[in-house]
């Protein structure tokens, strides 16, 4: 048993209030939090919450109840929109274990990552900008991956993962150098040029392991390093405390990256057709290189050298786009016409070879030569430096509108038009520079909305390649470099497929804005921004959402898998103060219910109250 959430309300003043609050539960536990929200008018607003809770499982064995300390912390900082600059912040931090151990909200109970962010952005004029930010990043722990001694003391664990780091960017908008001042007209005006650069320190909690292998390197290290690769099943992250943080700190990374985006003028070609090429120079800076030397007896010796060093890259690309516009006349009743609008369009992309991110070295004896990599990891290709990419993508969209007559003339118009298909894309790429399997796979997407207020959404994926069984690839097969359809595979393979189906019921009128009543909108405002799942709104006497979904996937010969599920939730008002809410589904594959949620909610006008049981945890 437990009381939780009871406290005491300080309205410092107009622009900030303060909440102290606290728990205690009949096993020992207990629990303080704090959280306050702000505004300063036409300036910024915001909310901060900081929770700690110290909990007693209340395990019969005694030498177990050792007590757990949770913390959670989020600030939410949001500025309005004014002048050059702007400081904005969505920090959501916590110990890797609060939400399993004391969140009540299905959401929060079954969230597995955190990411925080405070950044600030600065623009100077109408071309240079500069911004940094601050960003943290948690993968809670894994608790299905625990293991326990005869006692029940947990003998490993995953500790989970943390990512941290400092970002900063600067840059200068495009600018057309030949238009300063407005320009003539003339074709070369429309040359663009601009510059960006972006950098960071970050550090993480992954252990580092480098696969330094004959098997993967295709030569043997003259000097390779002890650890080489992980235990098996042992975690690949460490856990961060005071005696990791040197560790922690001594793995943080240095980057930078640069580019400079030019844009050439665009090219009518045929009246109808746009091209429009471009070049963009880009890099990045290091702050290691590896330097590779051949010491005879089939071994090559790795030195890494400290410093700055630059790696630069450009490319190429070209696009081309147009529309094609056809009619079909029906002069029926109501329907005069459906217009399809196909909209084709193709890129090409090219990236030269670039010798400087590799080193030409010996490795054995025989005189064989590999392209190693200078900069990101031990390794590289065997007969090129891997770094010339040529390819072209295409996609083709049609868009179906149908030009109606209203159903009266009280409207005053001839005509109105509907969709009927919002979009239906073909997409798909082919790489010119791969020796095999140049083709991608082709995905096929469309949504439209029927009946006013279904909502439907498809997509699938198909591999133009056949496949062959092969005891080393599985129950999967091996892909060849043949189409499917010479191999009488079909046309293509289907890879996966998804199609959703979604609705809403509301009394007529319910989604039209409510014109405030109470003079703490904004301040409701801002915590219903900051808390969408305890929002109820009991101007509503009803809602119902239905969601159906189907996945189907596959991979080469294997087996396929099905996914099935119908969603339901909803809420209706029992009184105007009480409202019933609830969450639930049906896994139709496994013929069980899903993760299910009842609650009912009292409106007590400066308070609310709720009750939220959960009989099925999916």
């Amino acid at each position: 048993y437990y009381l939780r959430d009871g406290g005491y309300y300080w309205a410092i003043s107009e622009k900030i209030n303060m909440n102290f609050t606290g728990q205690i539960y009949s096993k020992g536990s207990w629990g303080l939090g704090v959280a306050s929200t702000y505004a300063q008018k036409y300036r910024y607003s915001g909310s901060f919450n900081a929770r700690f809770n110290r909990n007693l499982q209340g395990n019969e064995v005694k030498a177990l109840n050792r007590p757990r300390n949770d913390f959670s912390l989020t600030w939410s900082h949001a500025p309005v929109p004014r002048g050059t600059s702007s400081f904005g912040a969505s920090v959501n931090i916590g110990s890797n274990s609060f939400n399993q151990f004391n969140e009540f909200s299905t959401t929060r109970y079954i969230q597995n990552v955190a990411s925080s962010s405070v950044q600030y952005n600065k623009q100077f004029g109408q071309f240079a900008r500069i911004g940094s930010s601050i960003r943290v990043n948690q993968r809670f722990p894994d608790r299905s991956k625990e293991t326990r001694d005869s006692l029940g003391r947990v003998t490993n664990t995953d500790p989970g993962a943390l990512d941290a780091g400092i970002d900063f960017n600067f840059g200068i908008n495009q600018i057309a150098p030949f238009a300063l001042k407005g320009g003539t007209g003339a074709w070369y005006e429309s040359f663009r040029l601009g510059m960006d650069f972006s950098g960071g320190i970050s550090a993480n909690n992954t252990k580092v392991f480098a696969d330094t292998s004959t098997a993967r390197l295709g030569f043997s290290l003259f000097n390779p390093p002890t650890v080489v690769t992980p235990e098996s099943g042992a975690p690949t992250t460490y856990a961060l405390n005071s005696q990791s943080l040197p560790e922690f700190i001594k793995n943080g990374q240095l980057t930078g990256r640069f580019s400079v985006p030019i844009s050439l003028p665009n090219i009518k070609l045929f009246r109808y057709i746009n091209i429009t090429p471009g070049i963009s120079l880009s890099g990045e800076t290091f702050t290691k290189k590896f330097k590779y030397e051949y010491m005879g007896n089939n071994k090559v010796k790795v030195d890494t050298l400290q410093g700055f060093y630059f790696a630069n890259n450009v490319s190429f690309s070209a696009s081309m786009n147009t529309r094609v516009y056809g009619t079909f006349f029906f002069h029926g009743k109501r329907l005069e016409a459906i217009r399809h609008t196909l909209i084709p369009s193709a890129s090409f992309s090219y990236v030269p070879d670039q010798s400087n991110l590799f080193e030409k070295t010996v490795v054995n004896q025989r005189g064989d030569v590999r392209y190693l990599n200078r900069y990101r990891t031990i390794g590289g290709n065997l007969t090129t430096s891997g770094t010339s990419a040529a390819g072209i993508s295409w996609s083709l969209n049609n868009l179906f509108e149908a030009k109606m007559r209203p159903k009266s003339d009280s409207t005053g118009k001839q005509f109105e038009k509907k969709s009927i298909l919002d979009n239906l894309s073909l997409n798909g790429s082919y790489n010119l520079l791969a020796d095999s399997l140049k083709m991608s796979d082709i995905s096929l997407n469309a949504n439209a909305q029927l009946f006013k207020n279904l909502n439907f959404n498809f997509s699938a994926n198909f591999d133009p390649y056949a496949y062959v069984k092969d005891e080393l690839y599985g129950a999967v097969g091996r892909k060849i470099n043949r189409w499917s359809f010479t191999e009488k595979q079909g046309l293509a393979r289907l890879n996966n497929v998804n199609v959703a189906l979604s609705t809403r019921f509301a009394p007529k009128g319910s989604d039209k804005p409510k014109k405030a009543n109470t003079p703490n909108t904004e301040e409701q405002q801002r915590l219903i921004n900051a808390n969408p799942d305890a929002y109820v709104d009991f101007n509503i006497p009803w809602t119902l959402n239905l969601s159906y979904n189907f996945g189907y996937s596959r991979q080469g010969l294997s087996k396929g898998t099905t996914i099935q599920a119908l969603r339901v939730n909803g809420d209706f008002s029992l009184t105007p103060n009480w409202k019933f809410v609830f969450d639930t589904g049906v896994d139709v594959v496994a013929k069980a219910p899903s993760i299910t949620n009842i609650g009912i909610t009292r409106d007590l006008h400066c308070w609310e109250m709720s009750f939220n049981w959960t009989p099925f945890a999916g």
